[in-house]
């Protein structure tokens, strides 16, 4: 008997940061194992449109976070956003599917909404915790189901009338490596006899601009302080170099290295990282690494004046670690905290010690026990299958 040949979908998903077009790519490719009729369109960047999905914006360069940042793109965001809800009111998706860039996608899950469009969001605002009840309702109040990265979301969205449910962080599917070390070092040409210090500078401009000139430095201060460091810069976007070395060069030799930022990370005695998620990344691969953020002057300035004292209070933490362990297991530095001197000084600490880095290490595989899941892809796309098929 011939098997039943399944019905064809339209599904739209929308992911605005590098980060997000990752995860973007590696859902799609999971919901294409269960039906090959499936059309997506959407928002993302190269690793979602390679997979398969038809892009009606990219605001992958225009990411950003603060106050005065965004109203550069504004224009552009405007666009992108008039686009978004052009498709929904034409083609009505089976489903839309927001991925993180919280101001974009929010105000796309209320247009979704509105027409009566099934929501999901995979890896929502994190309203349980740096945000408000208030904030969180707004949140289940345009989404039929939450796919929660974090233990700590699903009683939070459920009490304020959400469907969570708990998958676990994508990057427990990505962040893994098979690399032989003595393989990796010959591949790149690198020294063999010297240990990599690797340099995550982010993935948004803003980014390379306030925070790469510290990291560079830092690291270029520490290869002279420590002959056996090679420096070793991992690109998110080769788009992204020419404003790395205008930025700042180091005089000291530098690798620009366009792998698998998990082979790195698996090879490297220390990374310098922009908080992101790369320090999930670093954690789940168990590499030690110290945060670094700073905004622009003016928007932490306002920033600080809008939120007030309590939030701050409140969030104590910017890496993902840290704010997992609800305490400081890695070093982490903000704004003024972020400076070369603070940040060498740290660096000279992992190492000089290697019992700072055992220390990390079971701290580590403590925190993991709050994200840790597997197949989370499968389980994201089946939740998602499903949501679509009680609405058919």
């Amino acid at each position: 008997m011939p098997q039943k040949k399944e019905m064809p979908l339209k599904i739209m998903i929308s992911a605005g940061e590098i980060s997000g077009d990752r995860y973007g790519a590696q859902l799609v490719q999971e919901l294409s194992k269960s039906n090959e009729d499936i059309s997506f369109y959407g928002m993302g960047h190269r690793a979602m449109e390679n997979s398969g999905v038809q892009l009606l914006a990219n605001l992958s360069g225009q990411s950003t976070i603060g106050v005065l940042e965004p109203l550069l793109y504004l224009p552009k965001i405007l666009k992108a956003l008039q686009k978004m809800k052009a498709f929904l009111r034409k083609e009505r998706p089976d489903v839309f599917i927001a991925i993180d860039f919280q101001g974009f996608n929010m105000m796309v899950c209320k247009e979704a909404k509105k027409l009566g469009i099934p929501v999901v969001y995979f890896i929502s605002p994190q309203e349980w915790q740096w945000g408000t009840e208030s904030g969180g309702k707004k949140v289940t109040e345009c989404t039929d189901k939450i796919l929660s990265i974090f233990k700590e979301e699903v009683p939070f969205y459920s009490k304020l009338g959400g469907d969570p449910v708990f998958i676990g962080h994508p990057m427990c599917d990505i962040a893994k490596s098979e690399s032989i070390k003595d393989m990796f070092l010959k591949k790149e040409n690198l020294d063999s006899s010297k240990d990599i210090l690797a340099l995550f500078p982010g993935s948004r401009a803003q980014e390379i601009k306030h925070v790469w000139p510290v990291i560079g430095q830092a690291a270029q201060e520490l290869t002279e302080r420590f002959p056996k460091l090679q420096m070793v810069l991992a690109v998110a976007d080769v788009e992204l170099i020419p404003k790395i070395k205008e930025s700042f060069t180091p005089s000291s030799p530098l690798k620009f290295y366009e792998g698998s930022p998990y082979d790195l990370m698996k090879h490297t005695r220390l990374s310098l990282v922009t908080s992101g998620t790369v320090t999930l990344e670093h954690m789940l691969i168990g590499t030690p690494f110290i945060a670094n953020f700073r905004f622009h002057p003016i928007s932490y300035w306002i920033i600080k004046k809008l939120v007030g004292k309590k939030f701050f209070e409140r969030v104590k933490f910017i890496s993902l670690p840290n704010i997992l362990a609800k305490r400081k297991i890695v070093p982490e530095n903000i704004q003024d905290d972020c400076n070369v001197e603070r940040l060498v000084s740290q660096a000279v600490n992992f190492l000089e010690n290697e019992g700072e880095i055992v220390t990390l290490k079971s701290d580590y595989e403590e925190v993991k026990k709050s994200v840790y899941s597997v197949n989370v892809n499968k389980k994201a796309a089946e939740e998602i299958l499903n949501l679509i098929k009680k609405g058919r």
